[in-house]
């Protein structure tokens, strides 16, 4: 027997109860990253052979974006340190690969 899990909606639902049923299951699963709320900021870690995570951080806007780092760690591409709290800031179209601490 397998074990998983089952949502049924039923109503005709608009586009914000569309998005509100997909983000309480993405929520549910831990499957939304650290910035869901931050449109086109896109996100994705990856743990590297040494048990590294590294997060990265990509702006897809036309514009300069700022979030709030969740934890430190170095910017792999340019050196800098991130701490915990402080304010991450991508230039437009701009990237970071953030080597989290452990």
């Amino acid at each position: 027997m397998s074990a998983g899990h089952g949502w049924y909606v039923g109503a005709g639902l608009d586009q914000t109860g569309v998005s509100w049923a997909v983000r309480q299951v993405l929520d549910r699963h831990r499957l939304t990253g650290p910035y869901p709320d931050v449109p086109d900021l896109e996100t994705a870690v990856r743990v590297t052979p040494d048990g590294a995570r590294l997060l990265f951080l990509l702006n897809h806007r036309a514009e300069p974006v700022e979030v709030t780092a969740r934890g430190g760690g170095v910017d792999l591409l340019t050196g800098d340190r991130v701490e915990g709290g402080e304010p991450i800031r991508l230039p437009a179209r701009g990237v970071m690969v953030l080597r989290e601490d452990s």
